[in-house]
């Protein structure tokens, strides 16, 4: 697999979740109370160090009864709150 196929869009979702972090420091940095300088957090993002855990499940292509699992989590929602019913597979 070529690495313009694999590798650079990894190693970009990867640049915008750092950028992603840094953006969420700086917000929580202007909501500390203000002695604290808006640079607080600077040192955290010198070496940012974020795992990318990569998971691939191959489709199920017949199903076996013997088989435990779980389908798809089913999202029913009520006036703004949200219940997560899990099914067997």
């Amino acid at each position: 697999m070529a690495a313009a196929d694999f590798e650079d869009p990894l190693q970009t979702y990867r640049g915008s979740m750092v950028k992603l972090a840094q953006l969420v420091l700086s917000l929580l940095a202007l909501a500390l109370p203000s002695p604290a300088p808006s640079n607080i957090f600077d040192d955290f993002m010198l070496q940012p160090s974020g795992n990318l855990r990569l998971l691939h499940y191959p489709p199920k292509l017949e199903p076996n009864p013997d088989q435990l699992g779980c389908k798809s989590a089913q999202v029913y929602s009520n006036k703004g709150t949200d219940a997560y019913r899990w099914s067997p597979y």
